[in-house]
């Protein structure tokens, strides 16, 4: 194909077509490009688009669920299982009324990349160029901040079946047998069980009925388990997990009353039918394939026989030769269809391809399904059987006829129900396909390294393969689908880590990715603010503290000059006292001697 892409467009918003197109050559106007739009307006209108597909073989298509949302969801799973068209880069458009709720349909149908139509759509084209021609993109003029922030990142998975014991999922990548894992599920939010916990007991990745690689089998924990925590004795674990079990038990009631209440509710598929035709017979204005009551899925041709066979393990398979012979006109068939078919010429539906089958099936003798074949070699089925040694061949020289299979279908179908009859009380229930309660949620922690509003980089423990996506709520609200690692995201995450595009971001939730972005470019002036503000808070108790300190010291100098004054002064008078106590007593003053009268003077003698 060279530099040339081949843009499709499945919708009818000719002024965002329009401006698409302009985008395209002004973003990436180095590129050649070969645009085309078709659209269907009923059911059977638009599942024939599959041929458009077939015919034009689109580099890009964008799917527009803005109109005949249900019937383009139907689409979107014929497009993201046929061989020749599930690789191809599908996004998936929706407006603002359109994307409530129906991201976790789009994902489940296979289309990993979505967008909210917006005036802004550098985002819806970037993306494609990414998926399509990395090579043409370079690097995306919008600022990358580097963090390292833990978030919750949720991958959608769906529920096939449950019973009172566990659910049966499919998912896009194989789990791992007794861990446990965390699930966001219809039965834990609405308190019919208590625990979001369930613990892997099987897996697989054979008899699949959604467009998924992996089955498991998850056991209901019911109610959180018992850890075991500081200071807990033997004795309390034991009175812990005896209280537990006495909640389990409640909880499985409840379950078990839910299971009564909606049984008649089920919805089984019990017959798998897969159509194996470059006409693509059944899609060509016919009635939608999942308006039967049984699975029917078609494929132009098997790529890999074990694996597809493996995976779908049909009940009864429709197996159709390219070209009619016999006497009959080769060319009628492709003349008698309603629309043409541009053949496949690599592939071929011929004998080699039918022996390949055979061959499975005998490789697996507990596996014998019927094979119808049209337009084949030979009209003696006995011949056939003989022929390929296989039994279950019924051999049709007419091409193939719609109403023919259909009513061998419904024989088949039949007969297995009846073989399966069990009590009701032993049935599974089953979901359709598009019941809100179907879809659960599988929790992974995840580390930001760097984000901008178009790419984000992240580490995780958890295993992911290009193409899974996963759903961030909460502080960001948007898709991640993960892509092939370029020189940047190597280089920031190294090759354990993951690059993935940014998607399904409304006006509202693209705001809130530039302020988060423009966030982290602000932390490191915000953590100097903060220091700064720290220090200088520190400054001011130090000094504060030293003030406190010196008055506290003369306060303490102070009372003890004062302590020192009270005991001398208490010393002194102590002194005093002792020294007046023990001072000698003064001697008694001597008794004096009475004077002796002087003698009278004799009378002076005359």
């Amino acid at each position: 194909m060279g530099s040339e892409l081949r843009v499709l467009y499945i919708g009818r918003d000719d002024n965002y077509w329009t401006t698409l197109q302009k985008r395209f050559k002004s973003q990436f106007g180095a590129v050649v490009y070969d645009f085309q739009n078709i659209y269907g307006t009923d059911d059977t209108d638009i599942q024939s688009i599959i041929i458009d597909i077939n015919n034009f073989k689109p580099s890009i298509i964008y799917l527009d669920f803005s109109k005949n949302a249900e019937e383009y969801l139907h689409l979107a799973r014929l497009i993201k299982r046929m061989n020749g068209a599930m690789n191809i880069p599908t996004i998936g458009l929706f407006s603002q009324l359109t994307a409530n709720n129906f991201l976790p349909f789009s994902l489940a149908a296979g289309i990993h990349l979505n967008h909210i139509k917006s005036a802004e759509i550098h985002d819806v084209v970037y993306d494609a160029i990414a998926l399509a021609s990395p090579g043409n993109l370079g690097e995306a003029a919008f600022a990358t901040g580097q963090t390292s922030d833990s978030m919750i990142a949720k991958e959608v998975i769906k529920i096939g079946y449950l019973n009172q014991k566990f659910i049966h999922i499919e998912g896009p990548k194989q789990l791992i047998k007794d861990r446990k894992y965390q699930l966001d599920n219809y039965f834990t939010d609405n308190k019919i069980v208590k625990s979001k916990y369930f613990t892997a007991a099987n897996t697989g990745s054979e008899n699949l009925y959604y467009n998924q690689k992996y089955w498991c089998q998850l056991d209901f924990d019911f109610v959180d388990p018992i850890i075991k925590r500081d200071g807990d004795t033997d004795a309390l674990l034991k009175e812990r997990n005896a209280e537990r079990q006495q909640d389990v038990d409640v909880y499985k009631k409840k379950l078990s009353k839910w299971l009564d209440e909606n049984i008649e509710k089920s919805s089984p598929k019990t017959l798998k039918l897969l159509v194996i035709d470059k006409y693509f017979t059944i899609y060509n204005n016919e009635q939608r394939t999942d308006n039967y009551q049984y699975v029917i899925r078609g494929q132009p041709y098997l790529i890999n026989i074990n694996e597809e066979l493996k995976q779908l393990r049909p009940h009864l398979i429709a197996f159709q030769f390219d070209k009619k012979s016999g006497p009959a006109d080769p060319d009628a068939l492709v003349d008698d269809l309603k629309k043409s078919v541009t053949l496949d010429s690599e592939h071929n539906n011929d004998e080699k391809a039918l022996q390949g089958i055979i061959s499975y099936l005998v490789a697996n003798p507990d596996y014998k399904p019927y094979i119808m074949i049209f337009n084949a070699p030979v009209s003696d089925s006995l011949q056939l059987q003989q022929q390929f040694d296989y039994k279950n061949m019924v051999a049709q020289t007419t091409s193939l006829d719609c109403k023919v299979l259909i009513k061998v279908a419904d024989m088949l179908e039949k007969k297995i129900n009846k073989s399966a009859d069990v009590p009701a009380s032993n049935k599974n229930f089953y979901y359709r396909k598009n019941n809100v309660q179907s879809f659960a949620y599988l929790n992974h922690p995840i580390k930001i390294v760097s984000i901008s509003e178009c790419e984000v980089c992240f580490t995780s423990d958890t295993a992911f393969n290009v193409g899974n996506s996963l759903i961030l709520n909460g502080a960001l609200n948007l898709n991640l689908t993960i892509v092939e690692h370029n020189e940047t995201s190597a280089a920031a995450v190294g090759k354990s880590g993951f690059r993935a595009l940014v998607n399904y971001t409304g006006e509202d939730d693209k705001k809130k990715l530039r302020q988060y972005i423009n966030s982290i470019f602000f932390r490191d002036l915000e953590t100097q603010k903060t220091a700064e503000k720290e220090e200088f808070k520190k400054v001011q108790e130090n000094a504060k503290k030293k003030i406190e300190e010196e008055k506290k010291k003369a306060e303490e100098a102070l009372k003890k000059q004062k302590e020192k004054e009270a005991k001398e002064a208490a010393l002194e008078k102590k002194q005093k006292e002792i020294e007046k106590m023990t001072a000698p007593e003064p001697a008694p003053e001597a008794s004096k001697t009475p004077e002796t009268p002087k003698a009278d003077k004799p009378p002076k003698k005359d």
